[in-house]
């Protein structure tokens, strides 16, 4: 009976060990897969921030409902989010002309972009009678911050003649810094 009673007590204290060394193994492997996932939110961070700040030209052209095009100059940056999806805001200052209606607007803008463009705009636009104000919010898809297509409509204070809505192309050409 000693002998059944004893090998019962080793075998009870074996199972017990292996579980606790069971248990220390799991809570290791969880630490180590949380040190890697913030290992990796850190590395995204540091891309972006990391990155280098961005400036050139910017080229604008809208030609659905209303022929325009303009040019102005960006500023941004552009980072990774430490795959293949590229991602950046900018801001930039755009001169843009209304070939039918004679219109030219100034525009300030500020776009972020991963995939998808979320910005807006705040706009002057002048005929030869009539100066006015403007937002105008835009929502598209933009590859970086350097190729976006997006849907803009502005909203003008006191004059709804300079009101539509449009289709726009945005191309930003920059030189990186090496």
């Amino acid at each position: 009976m000693k002998k059944y009673l004893v090998i019962v007590f080793l075998c009870l204290t074996n199972f017990i060990n292996a579980q606790e060394n069971i248990h220390i193994e799991e809570n290791e492997n969880i630490e180590t897969i949380n040190q890697n996932e913030n290992n990796e939110d850190e590395r995204r961070a540091k891309s972006y921030k990391d990155s280098e700040p961005l400036m050139g030209l910017v080229f604008s052209f809208s030609g659905f409902n209303k022929f325009r095009s303009g040019m102005g100059i960006f500023f941004g940056k552009l980072g990774s989010d430490g795959g293949h999806h590229p991602f950046g805001d900018d801001f930039g200052l755009l001169f843009e002309y209304n070939y039918k209606d004679n219109i030219i607007y100034n525009r300030f803008y500020y776009h972020i972009t991963n995939g998808i463009l979320l910005g807006g705009s705040m706009v002057i636009a002048a005929d030869k009678n009539n100066i006015n104000i403007g937002l105008a919010p835009e929502a598209g898809i933009g590859l970086s911050t350097l190729f976006k297509i997006f849907y803009r409509y502005n909203f003008y204070i006191n004059n709804s003649r300079f009101n539509s809505y449009e289709i726009v192309f945005h191309l930003c050409l920059y030189k990186q810094k090496k």
